[in-house]
């Protein structure tokens, strides 16, 4: 585990309602129009995906809000985004930890990495976000994941 702050960057994103069940058949038709929309306004990619959960638990079926973002470069043309839109996302302190493999499996790494922020005396936050440095499918081996889990800030009191 290792403790990070996230700096703000610009993306394209847009967001809907899940559950961890349904989530997978819809998240692909959603990329494919985020990607489609970001190439009608002129933006190009600038580094990996985020899926961004808020108010995700282990629970398979709770309802909770998923925004996908991609991070871009480029001169926007307004029109073009149909329904997606393009953002700054807000700074971001969270405990981190790179996930590798088949997607049955990030459940266990989510639940170490819980169980390092508790032993550490972190407090989590609403907001969990996985970066997709690379993807090639829910069964691959060769996924790599940093799963960030929002913590409070820690403040060294003055001395």
């Amino acid at each position: 585990m290792e403790t990070k702050f996230i700096e703000p960057k610009t993306v394209v994103a847009g967001s809907f309602e899940t559950t961890l069940n349904k989530m997978n058949a819809e998240v692909n038709p959603f990329i494919e129009k985020l990607m489609t929309a970001l190439e009608s306004a002129g933006l190009k990619p600038s580094g990996p995906m985020e899926f961004i959960y808020k108010g995700a638990t282990s629970d398979m079926d709770k309802k909770f809000l998923l925004e996908i973002a991609q991070p871009v470069i480029g001169d926007a043309q307004p029109n073009g985004l149909s329904g997606f839109k393009l953002k700054e996302t807000p700074a971001f302190t969270c405990a981190e930890q790179r996930y590798k493999g088949k997607m049955e499996g990030i459940m266990d790494a989510y639940k170490a990495l819980f169980g390092e922020i508790a032993n550490e005396g972190l407090k989590p936050n609403e907001e969990v976000r996985e970066v997709y440095q690379n993807w090639v499918s829910l069964s691959s081996d060769q996924n790599i994941v940093d799963i960030q889990i929002g913590i409070q800030p820690v403040y060294e009191p003055a001395r």
